[in-house]
């Protein structure tokens, strides 16, 4: 074989392969595999914000949040969510009378995965606008609960003690209810 057909033969193979390495990395960038899978679970206040919720209430009066989910699972989820008032003196979850628990209310949402956006605008993919009031003083503690694929049948405790291990995904809000004077 002439060196000269050679030398084009390799110039031309190791172009392709330059050409098809870029290409490559070009891809790579612009679909980065996740390779963490999760789901966002979060309360905003009534401005729409992750702050100014209604901690402190007079009783009777109206509170409002809005409750998010966005699926990062990498598979469709069905998401069963719960949120739970409990009348209580302590922060100590082992502390709390669970005779005091109420459910106030329960969803399901069924979401297709997301990707993850590291750069741009963050998008919400389920929110729920939520309203609540309470008509007696006292300290409240806000439990919201979010079970992935099935709903839990466990008791209050079960889900309390749960939320303590991160075992569930749980949020927390303290409420503080006075009297109108």
């Amino acid at each position: 074989m002439d060196k000269e057909l050679l030398n084009k033969v390799l110039t031309g193979f190791l172009l392709i392969v330059l050409i098809v390495s870029i290409m490559g990395v070009v891809y790579i960038i612009k679909n980065p595999k996740q390779s963490e899978y999760f789901s966002e679970f979060y309360i905003l206040g009534k401005s729409g914000m992750a702050y100014d919720y209604p901690t402190e209430l007079y009783s009777g009066e109206t509170g409002y949040l809005t409750i998010g989910i966005v699926n990062h699972e990498g598979r469709n989820v069905t998401y069963y969510g719960e949120t739970w008032i409990i009348k209580s003196d302590s922060s100590n979850i082992s502390e709390i009378d669970i005779k005091n628990a109420v459910i106030l209310d329960s969803y399901i949402a069924t979401l297709e995965p997301k990707p993850l956006i590291v750069e741009g605008d963050w998008e919400a993919q389920f929110e729920k606008n939520y309203s609540f009031s309470i008509d007696e003083s006292g300290n409240y503690q806000m439990w919201f609960f979010l079970f992935k694929d099935n709903v839990s049948n466990d008791n209050i405790s079960k889900k309390l003690q749960n939320a303590k291990n991160n075992t569930i995904l749980s949020l927390k809000l303290n409420i503080d209810v006075s009297n109108w004077t």
